[in-house]
């Protein structure tokens, strides 16, 4: 699990789980108070994780793929959703199912990815 904040327009990890910053091989400070864009996230996925972002902060629940540049074995299954106060979006919130690729069809991946 994970929450993320607007500030300044700017989308920042606010809250993260340390089951999943195991499986991405970070620790917290690589990743709290960053900028979700500067993640290390594939360089093709940053602009289209915006626009995911955008989505969900409008209240409408998501639903995602993401592979890391950190474990090159493991593609999560992401769904974020809205917390809302007052009918207003506070904060992202993030449920992940990771899933090991090793041993999978590269080309099914990509596809999966695509």
């Amino acid at each position: 699990m994970f929450e993320i904040n607007k500030i300044n327009n700017s989308f920042i990890f606010t809250k993260i789980d340390l089951k999943l910053l195991e499986l991405l091989e970070l620790k917290q400070m690589d990743i709290i108070g960053d900028i979700c864009s500067d993640f290390a996230f594939k360089d093709n996925f940053a602009d289209k994780l915006l626009d995911i972002f955008d989505i969900a902060w409008q209240g409408k629940e998501t639903l995602y793929f993401l592979s890391s540049k950190t474990n090159k074995n493991l593609v999560i299954l992401i769904n974020l959703r809205a917390i809302q106060e007052n009918g207003k979006t506070v904060k992202l919130e993030g449920h992940c199912v990771p899933i090991e690729i090793k041993g999978f069809d590269e080309g099914l991946i990509g596809l999966i990815l695509n």
